[in-house]
């Protein structure tokens, strides 16, 4: 079993890979390993938030990423 399949056979939370098929994401979106995109309801980025640079079992940090899903909730 590859990293992605362990992965996500222990949470429910998305997770994007790049295809050999030419479907690029990382490169398209600019993503980084251990970015969090945190997407308003239009589907829009609203921010991105790196697990590396913010350590979520600081609380801070915990609490700015889980301001950021209610703000982007909120955008119209």
């Amino acid at each position: 079993m590859d990293g992605l399949s362990e992965l996500t056979a222990i949470t429910d939370l998305p997770v994007v890979q790049d295809q050999e098929d030419g479907a690029l994401v990382w490169e398209r979106w600019g993503a980084y390993w251990r970015d969090v995109f945190v997407v308003g309801r239009d589907n829009r980025a609203y921010t991105v938030f790196n697990l590396d640079d913010h350590d979520l079992k600081d609380e801070d940090n915990f609490t700015m990423l889980a301001d950021f899903f209610i703000a982007a909730g909120e955008e119209p």
